[in-house]
């Protein structure tokens, strides 16, 4: 016999199991904590290749200062060098220029003049002399003034003086030299 109940029963809710929403749950705890493991990797692989690359670029900055050091050390240097040089090649174009004004003023000097002092400052000459006579130191401003060498050449004055009861004049000169 077949029992059949027509009275109206409660049914029961159909629930998920628990079990589905922790399953569900814990995978996607298990993704986060892989891409975090993931992320914390990389990101200290990533910080440690700056690290290496921080290192190298200061042994880096340590060698260029060390050049750069150098290379002022060899500037300073060669500034010495090249004013040594100048002031060699100064001294040496200096030189010619006293020895062709001696040399050009002995071919003029007369047996009646002789020179006291010379100075020469740039290119501008002073000189002090004597003479026995006017006329020797007429005749001596005369050839300096036909000189190639000499320009603008003055005779600035003349005063008479007694050396050893002999009369002689003194007398002062400036010129230029030229080329």
């Amino acid at each position: 016999m077949i029992r059949i109940n027509l009275l109206p029963t409660k049914r029961k809710k159909k629930t998920q199991p628990v079990a589905t929403y922790l399953v569900t749950a814990g995978v996607v705890t298990l993704v986060f904590i892989a891409l975090a493991f993931f992320a914390n990797s990389y990101m200290g692989s990533r910080i440690d290749d700056l690290e290496a690359t921080s290192a190298q670029n200061k042994r880096l900055l340590v060698e260029l200062d060390k050049k750069i050091k150098e290379v002022k050390d060899f500037e300073a240097i060669n500034k010495k060098f090249m004013d040594r040089k100048k002031v060699i090649e100064e001294l040496t174009a200096g030189q010619s220029l006293p020895v062709r004004i001696l040399d050009e003023l002995s071919m003029k000097l007369t047996d009646g003049v002789w020179l006291k002092t010379l100075s020469i400052k740039n290119e501008k000459v002073s000189l002090a002399a004597m003479g026995f006579n006017n006329s020797e130191i007429v005749d001596f401003v005369q050839d300096l003034k036909g000189s190639e060498l000499f320009k603008e050449v003055v005779l600035l004055g003349t005063t008479k003086a007694v050396i050893d009861d002999v009369e002689v004049f003194n007398f002062n000169i400036s010129f230029v030299v030229g080329s």
